[in-house]
């Protein structure tokens, strides 16, 4: 993910999980962007616990979206977390 973020030149990066693997995933992740030092907002949705919201904002994570979460929240957030870019 960071390779194409950083070949491709990205404003954001969006990552969704099914799997419960969201938190070693998002650790990977930005540890990642920080040794490739990309500094983009990232958004994770999916199936992710309000109880791991955060620890998701200590790793640098932008904006979580919870299940249920509808579409125009969900824009509203990714322009939010573009707006601090």
């Amino acid at each position: 993910v960071t390779k194409a973020a950083v070949e491709e030149d990205v404003d954001l990066i969006g990552v969704s999980f099914l799997s419960g693997q969201h938190m070693a995933q998002m650790r990977m992740l930005m540890e990642a962007m920080k040794a490739a030092k990309l500094q983009v907002p990232v958004v994770c949705g999916g199936v992710i616990p309000e109880d791991d919201t955060a620890e998701l904002r200590k790793l640098g994570v932008a904006e979580i979206i919870h299940p249920g979460t509808l579409t125009p929240e969900i824009l509203l957030l990714v322009n939010l977390a573009l707006d601090r870019k």
